[in-house]
């Protein structure tokens, strides 16, 4: 297990733009998205909150339909979809 992840003993399947992955468990999302494209590891993004590059919209499983937040202050769970980034409206 490579340095770059939290402790996990299991993959969970969540959704990111009509696509199913399975990522470690018990990561941060933007962590567990670099598992399936590295690139996303060393990307632009600040990993505090202010450059504001990782807010995406989201819904869990048992949460409401479209949530706002940012990429590397959420662990996603089984059942998690992830969708546009905020800024550009992707859906």
């Amino acid at each position: 297990m490579s340095e770059l992840y939290e402790p996990y003993d299991k993959l969970i399947p969540i959704e990111v733009l009509g696509r199913r992955f399975e990522l470690p468990e018990n990561n941060l999302l933007l962590r567990q998205l670099a598992f399936v494209a590295a690139d996303i590891a060393w990307g632009r993004y600040c990993w505090n909150g202010e450059c504001r590059y990782c807010e995406i919209h989201y819904c869990r499983e048992d949460g409401p339909e479209n949530e706002l937040g940012a990429a590397q202050r959420r662990r996603a769970t089984g059942g998690f979809r992830g969708g546009a980034h905020a800024d550009r409206g992707e859906a």
